[in-house]
C-alpha cells in the first residue's frame, strides 16, 4: 500500500497567457477602405478572406482549390497538425 499520493509531488506546467492582438472594428474598416488602392489582387482577396472568415493567415495560405465548395458556400479548413477538421460556411 502506498502511504502518500505520488502525484502530489508533480508540478503542473506553467500556463502561458499570450495576449491576443485582435483587430478592432475601426482598424478593419480602415483596411477595407484602402484595399481598392492596393494593386495586388491576390493579396486583396487573401486579406478579405481572412477578415471575413476569421481564419488564421496560415490556414488561409494552406487552402487549395478543392477546399472550396462553391455550391454549398463552404470552405474546408485543414489543420496543420491533422487532428481536427472544421468548416466555415457563408
Amino acid at each position: 500500500m502506498i502511504d502518500e499520493n505520488p502525484c502530489k509531488r508533480i508540478k503542473s506546467p506553467a500556463k502561458s497567457h499570450s495576449d491576443v492582438n485582435a483587430l478592432q472594428l475601426e482598424d478593419v474598416q480602415k483596411i477595407i477602405t484602402k484595399l481598392p488602392k492596393y494593386h495586388d489582387q491576390r493579396a486583396r482577396m487573401f486579406i478579405l478572406l481572412v477578415l471575413n472568415t476569421g481564419i488564421r493567415e496560415g490556414e488561409a495560405a494552406g487552402l487549395e482549390w478543392q477546399d472550396i465548395d462553391y455550391d454549398k458556400h463552404l470552405i474546408s479548413i485543414k489543420p496543420i497538425i491533422g487532428i481536427l477538421s472544421y468548416a466555415i460556411t457563408a
